[in-house]
């Protein structure tokens, strides 16, 4: 799996009909932003889209998420002011 900064995963292997924890401490969580939310969706087009507010702890702000049937895992994560860590525009992907 490839290795993003500031993303961490409680598993080295994405795989269907499966529990993900996702880790998350980048630039909002460098920000000091109170309230984080994950906004994820599966597949080339973003299907079955959720947002979940991550709980802040220490280690970051952190959520769990059932990963469905699909070959892709699209995510980036917002703030309470709805300022977003998107990876620039390009979302974070990873390979199920």
């Amino acid at each position: 799996m490839e290795l993003v900064k500031n993303i961490f995963f409680n598993t080295d292997k994405i795989l269907e009909n499966s529990k993900l924890k996702i880790s998350y401490v980048g630039s909002l969580y460098q920000n000091a932003s109170e309230e984080v939310f994950l906004h994820y969706g599966f597949g080339i087009n973003w299907d079955n889209v959720s947002d979940i507010k991550m709980e802040k702890t220490e280690l970051g702000f952190q959520c769990e998420i059932e990963i469905i049937e699909s070959d892709l895992l699209h995510l980036c994560f917002r703030n309470a002011n709805n300022e977003w860590d998107n990876n620039n525009g390009e979302n974070y992907s990873f390979t199920i």
